[in-house]
């Protein structure tokens, strides 16, 4: 389909996943521009790589384009989308480009609830250090290749698969990876069974010589039934599982890979976490598929830097040490502060922004449970994202929740607040980890 347009609009062009796409419509030698509600960092390096971009409506891109794009956060009244459908243009959702992308190519799927912006890094990572030259499409800046999208000539596509709004059913995957099946987008989904269910879909994707690879210790994954189905686990019931698993600051992790009941060999990563040894594990999944050597795995997982915004030190001072990370559901937070507190000694204060209205409403008591695992909880306003605020449902509301389960807990109603308390604390050996999808990277990049 692609072959027959040479020009595409981008109404909401400013998310790392639309910029990505328009970037590689532009290396396929289309003619891109976009419009955006706010101009930003992205839309700057956008205006760089020779796509114009203007902020609001535009009327003349609209017209010059064959085809027009929206961004899921697009509404039915927005003005350049309601001009395109009175001129007839032909529209597409960023999910049906991204399929119609991915037809090119030997697609390489990635999707769970949570880890698949890392795994989706690494597996794109591995392939290019034993150069196989992929195209990349991911959801977070990979630290090796500082970026999230990478254009190339070779056979592969890399993308990371949205479940919001069925989003991975329009792709039709060589290989298709699911980390893990957590309900969340309740907003979209409404019950936790049709959260399922779209992974079940998700899952009858795949080609006919494809290959479904899942995590196996998640029991929703079982259910999935394929053909090719290949499983990684820390269960031994798996084809690819790990053993002898060790970590620490400074050296990071390393386990033993085994592949049924032979061992294949020993890795060493930067990255830190059980959970990151899934995602590690579906990575050396997915490569030994595509008949890369277990050597060349093990160089290439070495010196993989990881994700921004993931588990990403920020500054080290003398009496403390700034983290940021993603995480912005219970089970990610959870992860994440289990994992802190297994390696450091140190005073653990969780600064978190929420993120959505919907998802902090219909997993409130998730929230509550997991960050009652800090030392300390500092609250930030609701980020809101796509949504309208919902009566009812705030930080504050959550702070003086855990402040009952006597979890010592502050609300700041502005990030310049926050800020200063961090900045004032004096306590000796203290970790303040921010955590969420929202804007809070600003404030976290405030202490470089």
């Amino acid at each position: 389909m692609l072959e027959k347009y040479k020009t595409f609009h981008f109404v909401g062009i400013g998310g790392i996943s639309m910029s990505a796409l328009a970037i590689i419509l532009k290396n396929m030698g289309k003619v891109v521009t976009g419009t955006d509600a706010i101009l930003s960092e992205i839309t700057d390096k956008l205006c760089a790589e020779g796509i114009p971009v203007v902020k609001g409506a535009c009327p003349c891109f609209v017209n010059d384009a064959d085809v027009v794009v929206i961004s899921g956060a697009i509404s039915e009244e927005d003005f350049d989308l309601l001009e395109a459908r009175r001129l007839g243009k032909l529209v597409l959702t960023r999910a049906e480009l991204l399929g119609e992308i991915s037809k090119k190519y030997k697609t390489i799927a990635i999707s769970g609830s949570h880890g698949k912006t890392t795994t989706s890094a690494l597996i794109s990572h591995i392939l290019k250090v034993c150069q196989l030259n992929p195209t990349i499409h991911i959801g977070g800046i990979a630290k090796n290749f500082d970026s999230n999208v990478v254009y190339s000539n070779g056979e592969y596509f890399v993308t990371e698969a949205c479940e919001y709004k069925d989003s991975f059913l329009s792709l039709k995957p060589f290989i298709e990876v699911i980390t893990n099946q957590k309900p969340d987008h309740l907003d979209y989904f409404k019950t936790d069974e049709n959260y399922y269910q779209a992974f079940t879909k998700f899952s009858h994707c795949v080609c006919t010589e494809g290959y479904l690879v899942v995590n196996f210790d998640d029991p929703n994954n079982r259910n999935l039934k394929v053909k090719r189905l290949v499983t990684f686990a820390l269960n031994e019931k798996a084809d690819f599982t790990a053993k002898n698993i060790r970590q620490s600051w400074g050296k990071g992790l390393s386990f033993d890979v085994y592949f049924k009941d032979k061992k294949l060999g020993r890795v060493q990563s930067e990255l830190i976490g059980k959970f990151n040894v899934y995602n590690i594990l579906a990575s050396v999944a997915v490569s030994t598929l595509l008949g890369i050597s277990f050597d060349d795995l093990q160089k290439a997982i070495k010196t993989f830097k990881g994700v921004k915004r993931r588990c990403e030190k920020i500054v080290a001072m003398q009496d403390k040490t700034i983290y940021h990370d993603y995480a912005h559901h219970p089970d990610e937070i959870k992860a994440i502060i289990s994992t802190f507190k297994q390696l450091s000694n140190a005073k653990l204060v969780v600064v978190f922004e929420p993120h959505t209205y919907t998802r902090t409403q219909a997993l409130f008591t998730e929230f509550i449970s997991s960050l009652s695992l800090a030392d300390e909880v500092c609250l930030l306003p609701i980020y809101p994202a796509r949504e309208k605020a919902i009566k009812g449902v705030s930080s504050l509301k959550l702070s003086n929740a855990l402040k009952q389960n006597n979890i010592n807990s502050r609300y700041f109603n502005s990030f310049d607040t926050c800020e200063r308390y961090i900045a004032s604390d004096t306590s000796q050996k203290t970790i303040f980890l921010l955590l969420g999808a929202g804007s809070i990277e600003k404030l976290a990049y405030r202490f470089e």
